[in-house]
């Protein structure tokens, strides 16, 4: 099986590493139903859609076959999957594999304009530039998160993250405040907080373990730094208000304390770049152990 090159192109968004990564694994998994393939691009593009001017995310995966092109793309009207990148890029990949699986009554006749993968027409593309050390613009959410496999190790380099489980109904909850509310947060803690979506395990509320920190489940942790045991419970930030005791999961610590377990401790850094770590000492409550 030849492998064939990859082209990942971001439209009206700004590059992200990580999310780049995540496409081209995808892209290689296509290989074994499209051996006669000369090439593969995916087209990341922002849209704007509706009154309130929401973003949107089109994601095309286009592979150039002798004869004609094999295109796929999400659907931009599903805007549940079309707000969150990711959604959008899983979209088109199963929409490529099924029409390739196909055959070419599953092909794509679309006209397009420009210079295509194999000379065929396409619309203009272009790679906008982000600087390492830059906070994400507000225009930008896959800049989140630019570094990619920075997530897997603590900000000090010197030991490996902790494993963490997430429940799914939490994590899709998540993944749409942070597509829809990412305006107001903080970039490190959202930053952080999208690392950790990507690599938690994500299982059932049934089977998800005791002593795991969930969405609001009240947690006694012990702040490594000052020594301080403190009691909370993780809650969303539109919740925080309401709870004299609620800690927002889209705060640095609340990123943090999501998915560990008693016993468990992990670093991060606040929103000043201080390195701080937190421990587990007990889960006092949690939700999925009263349903």
């Amino acid at each position: 099986m030849r492998p064939f090159p990859v082209r990942v192109t971001f439209r009206n968004v700004d590059r992200s590493a990580a999310l780049e990564a995540k496409l081209r694994r995808r892209a290689e998994r296509l290989a074994p139903l499209a051996r006669e393939a000369l090439a593969c691009g995916v087209v990341v593009e922002a849209l704007r859609r509706g009154w309130c001017r929401r973003r949107l995310f089109r994601v095309q995966v286009e592979l150039a076959v002798p004869g004609e092109d094999v295109i796929a793309r999400n659907d931009v009207n599903d805007e549940a999957i079309a707000c969150d990148p990711y959604a959008a890029a899983r979209e088109a990949f199963d929409a490529a594999e099924r029409r390739l699986l196909a055959g070419s009554d599953g092909r794509d006749r679309t006209p397009r304009r420009g210079r295509g993968l194999s000379g065929r027409a396409t619309a203009p593309m272009t790679i906008m530039p982000r600087r390492r050390d830059a906070p994400p613009a507000a225009s930008d959410w896959a800049r989140w998160e630019e570094g990619g496999d920075m997530h897997y190790e603590s900000p000090s380099g010197a030991e490996t993250l902790p494993d963490i489980v997430m429940v799914e109904d939490d994590v899709n909850r998540l993944r749409s405040r942070l597509a829809c509310q990412w305006p107001i947060l903080h970039w490190r803690a959202v930053e952080f907080l999208v690392g950790e979506l990507d690599r938690a395990t994500v299982v059932s509320e049934v089977e998800v373990p005791p002593a795991t920190v969930t969405m609001h489940s009240v947690v006694e942790y012990r702040d490594e730094r000052h020594g301080v045991t403190r009691v909370a419970q993780l809650v969303y930030p539109e919740e925080e208000r309401f709870n004299d005791r609620g800690l927002s999961v889209l705060t640095p610590v609340g990123a943090a304390l999501i998915g560990l377990r008693e016993g468990q401790s992990i670093s991060f850094a606040e929103a000043d770049g201080t390195v701080r770590s937190v421990t587990v000492v007990r889960v006092l409550y949690q939700p999925e152990e009263h349903r």
